[in-house]
């Protein structure tokens, strides 16, 4: 195997040093061909080229003569810029004369010099001037790709060439990593050699030209290999040489990228970021790898500065964060030693991003008057320096998290944080990564594993006051002068505020602890005295959104502080006082960051006394067993009412009408939760009783009433579609359960003792009359279907409230379906009767038809009971009479409706007509 390794070592050697110079001699063959077929082309670029150096002429001579200054020349007749690849051979005109003489040759006509100008139009090389004909595949296969792929090739087979020579100990590490620096020399000069000659700028300035560049980045990709091999795997070279190396090799590729394309340097970018991973090293360490990224991402940042390549900003930023990444997800687990490393390799990283937008100030298109998003969009250096601050504090966090929280970690992360915070007050565009930190730090401390497995949590709390201290005073000191204060103010109050509630849940548990309630009272001082001094200079520096959040969070601290004093409930309680003190502050500081806040925190007072579970779990030992049902909806409620209407005159649609929503929402609670209290005993009681259900289709009943005629008086949306929920839930409760799930004569339940006043009145009787003053109430109102309806279900359940109450005075207070007697079904025919004719005068008295409608079906309904019952079941005097009775009931109601619904007149033609047709003929 020996002699046949060395002679294919010798001729891959010979491949790899011969195969540039033969594709470069096939390349010029090629291009050779492409310009004799391409010669006529030339010779009509050479004729236009020699019109436009005539009509140059011309122009200056025109000029000439009218006085007018050579600089006033237009640009579209400057000389041809240096980037532009037409390489032609104009001949040297003559002189122009220094005046127009007599007799001198005078300048072309209009039309030809239009014509010529329309000719020689297309000859520029400019790189906007569109191709001349899109290629075909086989043309791009064999042109761009195929080239590519080949130098792809050439750089894998350099580095298996050198892994075949290791493997085979052929050759020594100094002399492999020599020969395949040299080689990487070699492909360099080549592709630059081949760039230069005629023939392949001739290429150019027709179609893209990829071999030159496809050998010099295959040459990049080889240096930076052997550099960094002979530093990491055979210590051939120190770090200070190592280093030096690879920032020569970088900085030439940069050099090189300014003439060849943005390729070479993504290509190189590529192959450097990627060598480490071709080519394992049997001791690892961070402190050599990290500083060769650094190098090429600083070459590379270099180029986007001067070229504007961004498409090579957000590669670097790719190969930037891509080691971490990988090294993260190989060990799992830092230690300090990594931790090191890794924490400055992503401080450094990013602040090349930093300084690259910093770079660029003034030098992009105009953004004033825009926001953010529109920056973003015309600064490519703003939006990638803001995604690099995102991506490395998404990094950070992760860091932080791997270290388990070591104080190496902490370190770490406070650095990032004062980057972060110096570099956002400086750099107005950048501002927002100020929150992105405090977001970061919020967020881990709120999820530091020893808060919920420890109970000895001493070392963690001065973390809590180190980054609460940080961005407090930082804060503050940053909001003077900066472009918008109020993110500063927010970030003092917010992320103090903040870790005092994560410590004081994780740590206290909620408990009362006088500890941290002096430390809440001493942040709200802070604050006051913080607002204090804002007040002072609000109008100068545009201060009134700070005023207005140092305020609140004044009263967030206090709010905390008693909820830390109570327990529970308090904490909602607290929380809806804040709502109302924001109110205030808002009556005398009308800025709408107030009402953003109180709109969040009002949902989530909200969300806490409306959709909250745990609310069953609170002791209620008071009167009543209600105590804290009245603070805890009482006082919300009377807090949002109080606060609708300090933020009556506010700009936000949504937050009057939600703090009126739930100060309804608060006070129904209140009431319901009383009631549930009282009868069931307890709130998750699994009972729901006829007299509970009774006393809440009431309760919602009265309230909903009073809405909607507060809404016909004054018009308002809250109290519409409150009474339309409310009264629409109990008539749902009445129909569903009074009347079908809980009669009490399929559920045999208890209704009392006493005839009338009884749970057979609260269940029937009671909501019969609201619903008739409802449907008295809103009859004219549109539509009339609600009014209708209402009238109707109040009918029902007087018809049903007369029936159970017949059933209770013949069977006591518990009803049963069964053992009806005569007396007892004789009664039910009369009581039907009686409320017939009652219904058919409301009718007449009132010259209404519903009430004779609704008397007619209780008739019917009486008559069919009569013959298909009464007939059969009663016997004796019950049977005679009850038909006896209907039978009078029946002619005095058409004695009644002749004299009253349907009289005829006494007088006019009428009454003269109606002898004849009543009498006939006969």
């Amino acid at each position: 195997m020996g002699d046949y390794s060395i002679l294919i070592f010798t001729l891959l050697g010979l491949l790899i040093l011969v195969g540039p110079l033969t594709l470069s001699i096939i390349a010029m063959s090629r291009t050779a061909a492409i310009k004799r077929l391409n010669l006529p082309s030339q010779n009509s670029l050479n004729d236009l080229a020699r019109q436009i150096a005539v009509l140059r002429d011309e122009v200056r001579l025109i000029r000439a003569q009218s006085g007018s200054a050579d600089a006033d020349e237009p640009e579209g007749l400057d000389e041809a810029s240096p980037d532009d690849e037409v390489v032609v051979e104009p001949p040297t005109p003559a002189a122009p004369p220094p005046y127009a003489r007599p007799g001198s040759r005078t300048p072309e006509p209009e039309p030809a010099r239009a014509a010529a100008r329309q000719s020689a139009a297309p000859v520029s090389a400019s790189p906007d001037t569109p191709a001349v004909e899109k290629q075909s595949f086989e043309e791009v296969l064999a042109s761009r790709w195929l080239v590519w792929l080949g130098a792809i090739v050439i750089g894998l087979g350099s580095i298996f060439l050198v892994k075949f020579a290791i493997d085979q100990g052929l050759l020594g590490p100094a002399v492999r990593d020599s020969l395949t620096f040299l080689l990487g020399v070699a492909l360099i000069l080549g592709g630059e050699w081949l760039r230069r000659s005629p023939l392949q700028r001739q290429i150019a300035s027709i179609r893209p030209n990829y071999v030159p560049l496809a050998l010099t980045a295959s040459g990049l990709f080889a240096a930076f290999a052997s550099l960094y091999a002979a530093h990491a795997f055979h210590g051939l070279i120190g770090p200070i040489p190592a280093f030096a190396g690879l920032a020569f090799v970088a900085f030439v590729a940069v050099g090189l990228s300014l003439l060849q394309g943005k390729f070479v340097a993504l290509l190189g970018l590529l192959g450097a970021a990627t060598t480490p991973l071709l080519i394992a090293t049997p001791n690892p360490s961070l402190w050599a790898l990290l500083p060769y990224l650094l190098v090429i991402q600083a070459a590379c940042l270099t180029l986007v500065y001067y070229k504007r390549w961004w498409s090579l900003g957000f590669g670097t930023l790719t190969s930037t964060l891509f080691w971490p990444a990988f090294i993260w997800s190989q060990l799992g687990f830092l230690t300090d030693a990594q931790v090191i490393p890794l924490g400055l390799y992503l401080l450094i990283g990013v602040s090349a991003f930093f300084v690259l937008r910093h770079m660029f100030r003034g030098s992009e298109l105009s953004v004033a008057g825009q926001n953010w998003v529109e920056k973003l969009n015309k600064r490519p250096s703003n939006a990638l320096a803001w995604l690099a601050a995102l991506l490395v504090a998404l990094f950070m966090f992760v860091l932080v998290q791997s270290a388990e929280y070591s104080a190496i970690a902490i370190i770490v992360l406070t650095a990032f944080a004062v980057l972060y915070l110096v570099v956002g007050r400086f750099t107005p565009v950048l501002e927002g990564i100020a929150v992105a930190a405090a977001t970061t730090v919020v967020v881990l401390m709120g999820t530091w594993p020893e808060l919920y497995w420890s109970p000895e949590t001493g070392s963690v709390i001065p973390v809590f006051f180190l980054f609460g201290g940080l961005f407090g005073v930082a804060g503050f000191a940053a909001l003077w002068g900066a472009e918008r204060p109020a993110l500063w103010a927010g970030i003092s109050i917010a992320v103090p505020l903040a870790l005092l509630v994560i410590a004081y849940w994780l740590v206290a548990d909620f408990n009362a602890d006088y500890r941290w309630i002096g430390l809440a009272v001493a942040l709200g001082a802070v604050s006051l005295a913080a607002a204090t001094r804002v007040v002072l200079f609000r109008e100068a520096y545009g201060l009134n959104i700070s005023l207005g959040l140092y305020a609140a969070g004044v009263v967030a601290f206090v709010s905390l502080a008693a909820t830390m004093f109570l327990e529970q409930a308090w904490l909602t309680v607290a929380l809806s006082v804040q709502v109302l003190a924001l109110g205030w502050i808002y009556r005398q500081i009308p800025e709408r960051s107030l009402e953003k806040i109180a709109l969040i925190i009002a949902g989530i007072v909200l969300i806490r006394l409306v959709v909250n579970p745990s609310i069953l779990d609170y002791p209620v030992d008071g009167f009543w067993r209600s105590t804290w049902i009245v603070y805890g909806y009482g006082v919300p409620a009377l807090a949002f009412y109080g606060a609708a209407k300090y933020f009556r005159d506010a700009k936000a649609t949504l937050l009057v009408p939600s703090l009126q929503a739930g100060a309804l929402a608060f006070e129904v609670l209140l009431v319901s939760f009383h009631i549930r209290l009282f009868v069931a005993g307890s709130l998750d009681s699994f009972s729901y009783s006829l007299l509970e259900q009774s006393l809440h289709a009431i309760t919602w009943l009265s309230i909903g009433t009073a809405l909607a005629i507060r809404h016909q008086r004054h018009a308002n949306l809250v109290a519409l579609y409150g009474s339309r929920i409310l009264l629409l839930l109990a008539a749902a409760q009445i129909v569903f359960f009074h009347l079908l799930v809980s009669n009490p004569i399929q559920t045999l339940a208890f209704v009392g003792d006493y005839p009338v006043f009884n749970t057979l009145f609260l269940a029937y009787a009671v909501p019969a009359g609201f619903a008739f003053f409802l449907a008295k109430r809103f009859q004219h109102e549109k539509p009339l279907w609600p009014a209708m309806v209402s009238a109707i279900l109040g009918v029902v359940l007087v018809f049903a409230y007369l029936s159970l109450e017949v059933r209770h005075a013949y069977h006591g207070p518990v009803l049963s379906a069964h053992q009806i007697g005569d007396a007892e079904s004789y009664t039910y025919s009369l009581v039907w009767l009686i409320y017939a004719l009652v219904l058919l005068t409301i009718g007449i008295v009132g010259k209404a038809t519903m009430p004779r409608y609704v008397s007619l079906a209780v008739l019917m309904i009486t008559v069919a009971k009569a013959f298909l019952f009464d007939m059969a079941d009663l016997e004796g005097l019950l049977r005679v009479s009850t038909f006896l009775i209907l039978g009078l009931t029946l002619i005095g109601i058409g004695y009644l409706y002749q004299r009253f619904v349907f009289r005829v007149p006494t007088s006019g033609p009428a009454n003269e007509a109606a002898p004849v047709q009543s009498g006939g003929d006969a």
